[in-house]
């Protein structure tokens, strides 16, 4: 009996050390992920599902919302329909873009565009993006201000509440 307590303290103790290991491997992961505030963004020249050309200097002098994302990653789908809803709302004023990585060919990102009803521009950009914008992770989204710099990245998923609360500012005259 005492043995078989003294094994279960140690696997007790085993699986807390390899838990704590798990979450600051996640947490340096996640918090490197984006460009840093105040960064001058590289452009992005890709191609829409679509099969246009596509680039982010056609955007100059308008905000930006890029949406780092990938098809099989669940909460990057979770965050769609707030980002569309997003899009609805600030669409005339703010460009947003998402751009797909590590997802396969144009049909299968298709499908979920469809599935979602996203109506803003999808991106299938070259691989080299990921790293210039230093996306370790999905999703991340970058907003850019009109003169091209990071306002905001954010590792992990967006909410309209974040959206709104980070562009509503800006688009009245105080960012």
């Amino acid at each position: 009996m005492e043995l078989a307590k003294r094994i279960f303290r140690q696997l007790v103790r085993w699986l807390g050390f390899a838990a704590v290991a798990g979450i600051l491997i996640l947490a340096i992961v996640n918090s490197g992920s984006g460009l840093p505030e105040g960064s001058a963004a590289p452009a992005i020249v890709g191609t829409t599902i679509g099969g246009e050309r596509f680039s982010t200097i056609d955007f100059a002098g308008r905000p930006v919302v890029l949406n780092f994302w990938a098809t099989w990653c669940p909460p990057c789908l979770a965050e769609l329909p707030d980002l569309e809803r997003a899009y609805q709302s600030y669409g005339d004023r703010v460009a947003f873009v998402g751009l797909t990585l590590e997802s396969g060919p144009a049909e299968q990102v298709a499908e979920v565009v469809q599935r979602f009803k996203l109506t803003y521009p999808i991106v299938l950009p070259h691989p080299r993006v990921q790293q210039a914008y230093k996306v370790t992770s999905f999703p991340t989204t970058v907003i850019l201000g009109p003169d091209g710099k990071v306002l905001h990245s954010h590792a992990g998923s967006v909410d309209f509440d974040i959206l709104t609360r980070e562009l509503e500012p800006y688009l009245a005259g105080e960012g």
